[in-house]
């Protein structure tokens, strides 16, 4: 039985071994091996809680990306020479930022906008994030729309024998963030 399911193990004596964990010059090894002490933290609640923040900042970022497709504020090109995509945001008419050539990539790009350039972000994506922290129905029916053509662009890759590409993996992460969002 591994130790971290005695509640006394992960109450009192997590926040002991934390601290003892912190100290710069110890006068022994927390471990039996003291390689171990290198490791990353390995408590399962914490772990579930990283995964869950990442998570959420995810769903925040795919919808974010989604919405902004929906309403032009970002776009997605094509080169027809390499039949590579890509997506920017249309700051002006004669000004694009790009954001990545995958949808999971240009969503985090998005979001990181924020540190990098905040007029920017306080422009055209501060009011998408607000959106999608309030989704009412129009904006569920701008996903759904969206979602479909995600499907069909899906579709397409299947048909093409690119099921095993990396972008139908982010195609289908965005739309099973996308589906979760919207209940489907």
């Amino acid at each position: 039985v591994p130790l971290y399911c005695f509640p006394h193990i992960n109450d009192d004596m997590k926040a002991a071994y934390r601290r003892f964990q912190g100290q710069r010059e110890k006068a022994w090894p927390l471990h039996v091996d003291h390689h171990w002490e290198a490791l990353p933290d390995l408590d399962p609640q914490d772990r579930r809680a990283e995964l869950e923040a990442v998570e959420a900042q995810r769903r925040v970022s795919v919808v974010g990306l989604a919405l902004g497709l929906s309403r032009g504020i970002t776009e997605e090109s094509v080169d027809k020479a390499s039949g590579t995509r890509s997506f920017a945001v249309r700051i002006r008419e004669d000004r694009t930022l790009p954001l990545g050539e995958s949808i999971l990539a240009a969503a985090d790009t998005l979001v990181a906008l924020r540190q990098e350039m905040p007029a920017v972000y306080d422009g055209w994506v501060a009011p998408l994030l607000a959106d999608v922290a309030n989704i009412d129905d129009a904006i569920r029916g701008e996903l759904k729309t969206l979602a479909r053509n995600w499907a069909v662009r899906a579709q397409d890759l299947e048909l093409d024998g690119k099921s095993r590409s990396p972008e139908y993996r982010d195609l289908a992460e965005a739309r099973a963030v996308l589906s979760g969002v919207l209940g489907d």
